[in-house]
């Protein structure tokens, strides 16, 4: 059987070709998504500022500060500001301690370094365990089918608990000593502390609560940065 007649230069500039066009297609549909997705991610951000801050009329998105928790992990920090003067921050950090991957968790903090609220903006944990830790929702049921529609944000028993802890001694505005919360007061109580977990969902519960902590220790370590800025 007469082999085929392959023209091998032809062959490898087609290939070239059909790559050059496929990397260009690839690139020229990176570049207009882009916008998007980072206009998205803004408008999702705010979304999550404006529920962990009190009523601030500057953009806090683009008032940041990038520091290192104590565990080296990066914790990006959002200044908000009620006609130029500071009145809160919020906070967040990735963690990769989750059960099934990163979580990212946001904090609202008052100028004493005081935990506010908690949120958990992005997860892929166990459905209806691990997400029993992290999401926020409201239930509803034949008793309060045709209530009026409730505002604030949803309850978690698990992210409302670290409301109001703190890593900071002194009051950085006043210079009066703050109450000095329990010992254990940032460790389950199975881990020999004060804090609840879902029962199944230990691993999430941890690592939600050590991330705050780290974001409450990264506050209390550059609180004069803060302020100051």
């Amino acid at each position: 059987m007469k082999k085929p007649n392959v023209n091998i230069p032809k062959l490898t500039i087609s290939l070239g070709l059909i790559a050059g066009c496929s990397a260009a297609l690839m690139a020229s549909v990176y570049v207009f998504t882009q916008a998007p997705i980072a206009t998205l991610a803004l408008e999702n951000t705010n979304k999550a500022l404006r529920k962990l801050l009190p009523e601030f009329n500057n953009q806090p998105a683009q008032e940041t500060i990038e520091l290192q928790s104590p565990k080296n992990i990066p914790v990006t920090f959002y200044l908000a500001r009620k006609d130029g003067e500071l009145i809160g921050t919020a906070a967040e950090i990735v963690t990769g301690e989750g059960f099934s991957g990163n979580i990212t968790v946001m904090a609202g903090l008052d100028t004493d370094g005081c935990i506010t609220t908690v949120l958990v903006t992005r997860q892929t944990e166990t459905p209806g365990l691990g997400t029993v830790v992290t999401e926020r929702k409201r239930k509803k049921n034949i008793l309060n089918l045709f209530d009026a529609p409730e505002t604030g944000l949803p309850p978690n028993p698990i992210l409302d608990q670290l409301n109001g802890l703190t890593e900071m001694t002194i009051d950085a505005v006043s210079g009066a000593t703050l109450s000095q919360e329990p010992e254990g007061r940032w460790k389950l109580r199975k881990d020999g502390g004060t804090l609840d977990a879902v029962t199944g969902a230990t691993i999430t519960s941890r690592a939600v609560v050590d991330a705050v902590h780290q974001i409450a220790l990264t506050y209390a370590n550059h609180n004069e940065e803060l302020l100051g800025h």
